[in-house]
C-alpha cells in the first residue's frame, strides 16, 4: 500500500519549472533575459492566466528561499572590510534615495487624490524600494558587481534593505496601532546591537575555525551542509531580531566572506540558488490580475513610465552626491528605477492595517510587476542607453560639453585588486607545485595557487602566497582566479580522477590555455589529452626515463642520441593506452 501523501507543491514545481523552461527557450531565440521569461510563466500558470498553479503559502515559501540565497551569494562575493569602505555610499546615497523618493510618491498621492497623509506616506514607502533579486542578480551574472556603478547600486540597495526595518515598525503606527514608539525603537535597538555583535565575533574568530575543522575532512557533504545552516541560521536570527531575512543571509554571506573557503562555498551554493531564486520571479509574475491589466491598460502603462522617470532621476541623484560621472549616475538611475520585492511584502503589512485601498494595491502590482519586467532590458542594454542619452539625446550644447568633461572625474567606493592576466594556475602545492612557484618567481611570471588542503592553505596566506583554497574542477573558483586570462594551468594534484575533472573545467573556460597535466600511470595519458590537457606527464614514464638515460650515459652514448630516444619512448604504444 503507498503511502499517501500531499503531492501539491511537487505538481505545482513541476509546473512552474517545466513551463518556465519552454518561455525562457522561445525568449532565447529573440535574446531577451531569463527573468522576463520567469515572470511570464508566472503570468501564464497563475491564478490570473491559465490557473495551472495557486499563489499558495508553499510556493512563496520557496521565493523566499530564492531571495535568501541570493542575497547570501551576494554577501560572499563581498567582506566586512569592503562593506566599510562603501559605508558613505551606504548611508549618504542609500537615504538620499529612499528619503526623497519618499517625498516624491507622497506627493504624487496628494495629486492624484488620495490626500490622507497615513496612505500618501505609505505609498511612497512601497515605491522607494528597488528589486535586490533582480538588478543583483543581472549585475552578478554579467560581471558588473564589482564596477563603480555596481558598488553604488549595492550600497543604495543595502540601506534599503535596512530601511525596511522601520517601515514596518511605522506602518501600524501610521494608524495608531501602537502605544509606545520610543520602547520599542529601544528593544528594536538592542537586537540589532547584539545581532552585530554576534556577527563581527563569528566572521573574526568563530567561523573561520569551524570552516578549518570541517575543510580538514574534505568531506564536500559536510562543507555544504555547514554553509547551508549557515545561510539560514543568521537569516532567521536576524528575522526574530525584526530584521528581514534577506538582510539576515546578506549578512551571513559576508561572515563567510571574512574566510579564505568563501568561494568555495559560492560554487556550491550556486545551483540551489538559481533554482529557487527562478521560482521567487515565476511567484511575482503569478500576482498580477491580467483582466485589470487590459482593463486599464492605458493608465498602468502611463504610471509604470512615470514611476520609472520619477525613480531614475532620484537615483541619478543619490549617485551625484558621490562625485560619481553622469554617466554612472545615469546607470545607477536606470538600473534602480523599478519596485522592489520587499514592496509587496510591505503592502500587504499595509493592506492589513488599512492604508492600502484595493483600487491602489491593483494598480501598485500591475506597475510594479511591469518595471521589474522592463528591467532586465534595460540592464542588458545599460551602457548603450546611457551613451545615447548623453551623447544623442536633445539637449543644449554647453550642457552636453559640460556633461562629457565631467566624465573625467571618477569615484571608487571600493578598492579593486589587481586583475590577474597571463598568469600561470598551479593546482596542487605539493613538490611538483612548490618546485614550479620557485621558478615563476625567478622569471617574475605571474601566478596563483589552487590548493585543497586547508592547512597549506593558511600556511602559505601568511607567508603572502595568492593562494585560493578550493576545488579548481569549481567555476566560481575558475572565476575567482580569473582563469579565462591565464595563459598556462599546471595540474600537480595526485588524485588522477579529480585531475580530470580540473582539466576539463579549465578547458570549458579558456579554450586557449596551455594545460600541463600529471598522471601516475601511462595508461591514463590518453584520457587526459581527451579532456583538453595539452601536455601529460605520467610519473611512471618519468621515473623509467630518467634510470633509462643515466644508464645509457654509463655507455658514453651521446647525449642528443639519448634525447632522440627519450622523445621515442615518451609515445606510449597503443595497448598501454
Amino acid at each position: 500500500m503507498h503511502l499517501l501523501m500531499d503531492l501539491g507543491p511537487l505538481k505545482d514545481m513541476v509546473i512552474i519549472l517545466g513551463v518556465s523552461m519552454i518561455v525562457i527557450l522561445i525568449l532565447s531565440k529573440i535574446k531577451l533575459p531569463t527573468i522576463i521569461g520567469f515572470l511570464a510563466a508566472g503570468m501564464l500558470v497563475g491564478p490570473y492566466g491559465a490557473k495551472l498553479v495557486a499563489n499558495d503559502q508553499q510556493i512563496e515559501l520557496l521565493a523566499e528561499v530564492g531571495v535568501i540565497l541570493l542575497l547570501f551569494s551576494i554577501g560572499l562575493e563581498f567582506s566586512l572590510s569592503n562593506l566599510m569602505r562603501i559605508k558613505k555610499a551606504v548611508f549618504l546615497s542609500g537615504s538620499l534615495q529612499v528619503g526623497l523618493t519618499i517625498l516624491a510618491f507622497l506627493g504624487l498621492a496628494y495629486v492624484f487624490g488620495y490626500d490622507y497623509l497615513p496612505i500618501a506616506v505609505f505609498i511612497g514607502f512601497v515605491f522607494c524600494l528597488s528589486s535586490t533579486a533582480i538588478v543583483l542578480k543581472l549585475l552578478q551574472t554579467t560581471g558588473q558587481i564589482g564596477t563603480i556603478y555596481g558598488q553604488v547600486i549595492l550600497a543604495i540597495m543595502i540601506f534599503q534593505d535596512i530601511a525596511v526595518v522601520p517601515m514596518m515598525l511605522i506602518t501600524p503606527m501610521l494608524m495608531g496601532g501602537t502605544d509606545d514608539l520610543g520602547t520599542e525603537l529601544l528593544i528594536l535597538a538592542a537586537k540589532v546591537a547584539a545581532v552585530l555583535v554576534l556577527l563581527v565575533v563569528s566572521a573574526r574568530y568563530i567561523v573561520p575555525r569551524l570552516l578549518f575543522e570541517i575543510a580538514k575532512t574534505r568531506s564536500k557533504e559536510l562543507f555544504i551542509t555547514f554553509v547551508v545552516v549557515m545561510c539560514f541560521a543568521v537569516a532567521w536570527l536576524t528575522n526574530e531580531a525584526g530584521l528581514s531575512l534577506a538582510l539576515g543571509a546578506f549578512l551571513a554571506g559576508l561572515v563567510i566572506s571574512e574566510s579564505e573557503y568563501s568561494h568555495e562555498a559560492a560554487g556550491y551554493i550556486l545551483p540551489f540558488k538559481e533554482v529557487f531564486t527562478s521560482i521567487f520571479f515565476v511567484s511575482i509574475g503569478m500576482l498580477l490580475d491580467l483582466s485589470f491589466l487590459w482593463a486599464n491598460l492605458l493608465p498602468i502603462l502611463g504610471l509604470t513610465v512615470l514611476t520609472m522617470i520619477i525613480k531614475c532621476i532620484i537615483g541619478i541623484i543619490a549617485a551625484r552626491a558621490l562625485s560619481v560621472t553622469p554617466k554612472t549616475a545615469l546607470m545607477v538611475g536606470l538600473s534602480i528605477c523599478q519596485v522592489g520585492e520587499f514592496a509587496f511584502i510591505l503592502s500587504k503589512v499595509g493592506m492589513n492595517e488599512g492604508l492600502m485601498p484595493i483600487e491602489i494595491y491593483q494598480y501598485f502590482l500591475a506597475v510594479s510587476v511591469l518595471t521589474m519586467v522592463i528591467t532586465p532590458l534595460i540592464i542588458t542594454y545599460l551602457r548603450a542607453i546611457t551613451s545615447f542619452t548623453l551623447l544623442k539625446a536633445p539637449m543644449p550644447k554647453q550642457l552636453r560639453r559640460r556633461l562629457i568633461r565631467s566624465q573625467m572625474k571618477t569615484f571608487n567606493p571600493i578598492s579593486t585588486e589587481k586583475e590577474l592576466k597571463d598568469h600561470i594556475i598551479v593546482v596542487g602545492y605539493g613538490f611538483t607545485g612548490m618546485n614550479l612557484i620557485r621558478g615563476a618567481k625567478a622569471a617574475e611570471i605571474p601566478y596563483v595557487i589552487v590548493e585543497m588542503n586547508p592547512q597549506t592553505v593558511q600556511d602559505q596566506l601568511r607567508k603572502s602566497e595568492p593562494i585560493v583554497y578550493g576545488d579548481a574542477s569549481n567555476d566560481e573558483i575558475l572565476l575567482h582566479i580569473n582563469a579565462e586570462q591565464a595563459k598556462v594551468a599546471v595540474v600537480t594534484i595526485e588524485n588522477t580522477e579529480a585531475a580530470f575533472n580540473v582539466v576539463k573545467s579549465l578547458r570549458s573556460v579558456n579554450k586557449d590555455l596551455f594545460i600541463i597535466a600529471r598522471v601516475k600511470r601511462a595508461m591514463q595519458i590518453r584520457k587526459m589529452m581527451d579532456n583538453g590537457a595539452d601536455e601529460t606527464i605520467a610519473d611512471e614514464y618519468e621515473t623509467s626515463l630518467e634510470v633509462f638515460t643515466q644508464t645509457l650515459e654509463q655507455y658514453h652514448i651521446p647525449k642528443f642520441q639519448i634525447y632522440q630516444y627519450a622523445n621515442h619512448l615518451r609515445e606510449p604504444d597503443e595497448e598501454e593506452v
